[in-house]
C-alpha cells in the first residue's frame, strides 16, 4: 500500500504524534524545553488575578482557615500533656475503657438514627483532646 503525498501527516509519518507530544510536554531534549529554560518560565500556567489575591488576603486560604479553626483544640491537647505525662502505662491503657464508657453514657437513651449519629459526633468531639493526648503519650513511650 502506497501513501500519497496528499494524505494527512499522521498517516505519512506515524511517529509524528509521539514526537509532537514529547515537544509539548517539554522533554529536556526538545526545543520547547530549551526556550522555557532560557525565558525564565517557572511552570505556573495560571496566575491569580487581583480579585483572587485580594480575597485571599482578607479571608486567607482554605488551609489557613482550617488551621485557625483547629488551633484551640491543639492548645487544649498541649495543656493536657502534663497530666497525661504523669500517668503510668496501666493508667494509659485504662483510659481506653474510660473513653468507651463516656461515649456509651452520652448515647444512653437515644433512639433515632440521626440523633445517635449527632450524639456520637458530640461525644467524640468532647473526648478528642484528651484521647489525642493519651495516644501521643503512648506513642512517645512505645
Amino acid at each position: 500500500m502506497r501513501i500519497s503525498d496528499r494524505a494527512p501527516l499522521r498517516l505519512r509519518f506515524p511517529l509524528l504524534p509521539l514526537i509532537q507530544r514529547r515537544v509539548r510536554r517539554g522533554y529536556p531534549e526538545s526545543p520547547a524545553h530549551r526556550r522555557r529554560a532560557l525565558s525564565g518560565y517557572t511552570g505556573k500556567r495560571r496566575s491569580l488575578c487581583f480579585f483572587d489575591k485580594l480575597l485571599t488576603k482578607i479571608f486567607g486560604t482554605s488551609n489557613e482557615r482550617l488551621i485557625k479553626k483547629l488551633w484551640p483544640v491543639v492548645a487544649t491537647i498541649n495543656d493536657l500533656e502534663a497530666d497525661v505525662k504523669s500517668l503510668t502505662d496501666e493508667e494509659l491503657r485504662a483510659k481506653t475503657a474510660d473513653f468507651k464508657t463516656q461515649i456509651a453514657a452520652r448515647l444512653e437513651g437515644i433512639t433515632g438514627e440521626e440523633e445517635i449519629k449527632a450524639a456520637e459526633r458530640e461525644a467524640l468531639d468532647a473526648i478528642l483532646p484528651e484521647a489525642f493526648a493519651v495516644v501521643r503519650r503512648g506513642g512517645w513511650r512505645a
